[in-house]
Parts: C-alpha cells; structure tokens; sequence
C-alpha cells in the first residue's frame, strides 16, 4: 500500500513539474514570439516594470531635448534674418560713405552734389525701410528690445553731404552695425554648439531606449527555435515512450 502510495504521489509530482514546464516554455515562446512581431521586447509594463519605467523617462528626455532644439534652430534662423539685413544696412552705408567722399570733391558742381544727395536720400529711406521691415514669424527683428539698432536709429539715419562732419557719421554708424554683427555671430555660434549638444545628447538617449525596449531579434529568433527544437523532441520522445508500452503490452498479452 506505500509504495503504491508513493507510485501515486511521485506520477503526480511528475506531471505537476511536466505541465509547469510546459506553461514556462509556451509562455515565453508568445513572449519571444511577440517580441519578433511588435520588434519590442517590453511590450507593456509587466514585461519589466523598472526597465520600462528607466525608457519611458529617456523617450520623455528625448522629446523634451527635441523640442529645446527646435527653438534653438527657430532663434537661429532668426539671427540669420537679423544677420541679412544687417549686411544690407552695411552695404548701403559703404556705399553712403562712397558717395560722401565723391561729394568732397572740389571740381564738382552744386548741380552734381545735387544729383549726389539725392541717391543720398533714396539710401536713407532704404536703412528705415530695413528696420522697420525686417520680420521674423510676423515680429520685428529690429524692434529696440533685443537690437539696440532700431527704426529710430537707422530710419532717421539722414547726411546732408555738404556737412563736414557726414562722413565721420556714416563711419560711426557703420561702426555700430559691425558691433550687431559681431554680437549676432557670437549669438548663432552659441546657438549652434548648444543645438549640436542636445542632439548628441538626444540621439544618445534614443539609443540607449531603443536597447531597453527593441528585440534582440538573434536571440528571440533562437530562443524561439530552441523552444521549438525541444517541443519537438519531447513529442518524439512520447512517440517512443508509447510504442515501447504498447510493445511491452503485447509482448505480455502473449506471454
């Protein structure tokens, strides 16, 4: 009566730990198996509940990093617009100054210096059409607030090129244009270092998601198939372990 007890209870034993196998392998073969179609080898937080939570912050970071970056690229384009005009404004005053010392010349008539200070005025009105409509998404990029030169400054910039003085003034505020220009290259560079930092820094984090997150695909196809390999071989075992009862069986029957 034991030993039949204890036949009993270790048949019993034995299939508990057969069918808990089975359950482990099927289980991670829908596991490896959803990893290869959804190409995520975390497809929801029970998977990994810490490395989920650890990828999930670093996508967060990354789009946070891109959005910074897309600001910094906004502004630079902006110090480009500010930039072009700039030049603009610097071409006009060399060539104010050019016409200023064309005016000093003592063989000229008054007639001339007319002619002279009338592409004067035209050049004048052309520096206060640049401040007053350089725009960047519909703002003013010489509005007085982040440029000191403004409407007020280059708008009513004028030279009378009889004044002795005219060209020591168009010096001067050619003078202050290169000083914007120097401030606005400083500014893209600034712009630009920071923008290629964060994506450095974006693309890193990306990376280091995607090896949190994405399938190994090497190794889900070979647990996949060792999985399979194994199901196989079990099968070809029972096919084997029946034919030996059943042989067994008539072998008795015929004793």
């Amino acid at each position: 009566m034991t030993i039949g007890a204890s036949s009993g209870v270790g048949f019993s034993m034995q299939d508990y730990y057969k069918e808990s196998l089975e359950k482990a392998r099927e289980k991670e073969r829908q596991e490896r198996s959803e990893e290869l179609s959804t190409g995520k080898k975390i497809n929801d937080a029970a998977d990994n509940p810490a490395t989920m939570a650890i990828a999930t912050q670093m996508v967060a970071n990354y789009i946070g990093l891109n959005a910074e970056t897309t600001n910094i690229e906004s502004e630079m384009s902006r110090s480009n617009v500010a930039d072009g005009a700039l030049s603009d404004s610097q071409a006009t005053l060399s060539r104010m100054q050019e016409l200023t010392m064309q005016a000093q010349n003592g063989i000229l008539t008054d007639t001339d210096r007319s002619y002279i200070q009338a592409e004067m005025d035209e050049l004048s009105k052309h520096l206060g059409s640049i401040s007053g409509n350089t725009e960047f998404n519909t703002k003013e990029v010489f509005d007085g607030e982040g440029m000191d030169l403004n409407e007020e400054t280059l708008g009513s910039f004028k030279v009378d090129v009889n004044d002795p003085d005219a060209l020591s003034k168009i010096q001067g505020m050619s003078a202050a244009v290169s000083q914007l220009q120097a401030e606005e290259g400083a500014e893209y560079n600034g712009l630009e270092s920071q923008a290629s930092v964060n994506q450095t820094a974006a693309d890193n984090m990306l990376t280091s998601a995607s090896q949190m997150q994405d399938t190994n695909y090497a190794e889900s196809t070979s647990a996949l198939i060792k999985n399979n390999l194994l199901d196989q071989y079990r099968m070809q075992m029972q096919g084997q372990m029946q034919t030996q009862m059943m042989t067994q069986m008539s072998n008795l029957l015929m004793i």
